[in-house]
């Protein structure tokens, strides 16, 4: 007679898989979804030091839109939720997920991001609540 496992235990394997699995995917893709929101607000962050920096160097007053700093941000400012394209706009353009928003004019900006929830704003920076 040969020894090997009997159907039941190989149902009882298969079942307990199929419950660690059902609890792994929902954990890993809310691991993803707040790696992402992370690499947003980094991204705003960057885009604040950025605006900070050239303000202080160049001409003491903030930018009035992206066109006037755009080309100094470092070259990893990339949009998590698509892995390129717009990752940063002027304020009033058509909202993507992932992207930062940036509003400004000489005396005051706004920065705000957006993750999968185009409605609710992630996280919103201006120079009140900045911190070095």
């Amino acid at each position: 007679m040969k020894r090997g496992f009997t159907l039941i235990e190989l149902m009882i394997v298969v079942v307990v898989i199929g419950v660690l699995v059902a609890i792994a995917i929902p954990n890993y893709y809310s691991l993803v979804d707040r790696a992402k929101v992370a690499s947003v607000i980094a991204n705003m962050h960057t885009a604040q030091v950025t605006v900070e920096t050239e303000a202080m160097e160049l001409s003491q007053t903030y930018f009035p839109n992206i066109a006037s700093f755009v080309n100094v941000l470092p070259g990893n400012f990339i949009n998590p939720y698509d892995q390129g394209n717009v990752s940063i706009q002027n304020e009033g353009d058509v909202n993507i997920e992932g992207v930062v928003e940036y509003e400004g004019d000489a005396r005051y900006y706004t920065i705000t991001g957006y993750g999968k929830d185009l409605i609710n704003t992630i996280f919103i920076l201006n120079p009140a609540t900045h911190a070095f």
